[in-house]
């Protein structure tokens, strides 16, 4: 098995359990916990895109080394590959 292999059986697995687990066997609060973790994230992509001093070099190479896919990048309109997006 590939490395690429065993992280796409790691992933997939991950998100199958994910999706088995139903709302009441999670414990209260996990939700908005949930909610508020994602708003954070973003927040903090946003910010970035604009705010980080190197963010429009890193998406000026990534658009020169050919980085396109299927993936959106926040605050991007692009759409680059899987690591690039995550980058």
């Amino acid at each position: 098995m590939t490395r690429s292999e065993l992280a796409g059986g790691v992933t997939a697995a991950l998100a199958e359990r994910a999706l088995a687990v139903g709302r009441e066997a999670l414990a209260p609060g996990t939700t908005e916990h949930a909610k508020q973790a994602v708003l954070d994230l973003l927040g903090s992509a946003v910010r970035a895109r604009f705010e980080a001093p190197t963010s429009a070099s890193v998406h000026r190479a990534l658009t020169q080394l050919g980085a396109a896919g299927e993936c959106t990048a926040v605050g991007y309109g692009a759409l680059f590959s899987p690591q690039c997006a995550a980058l």
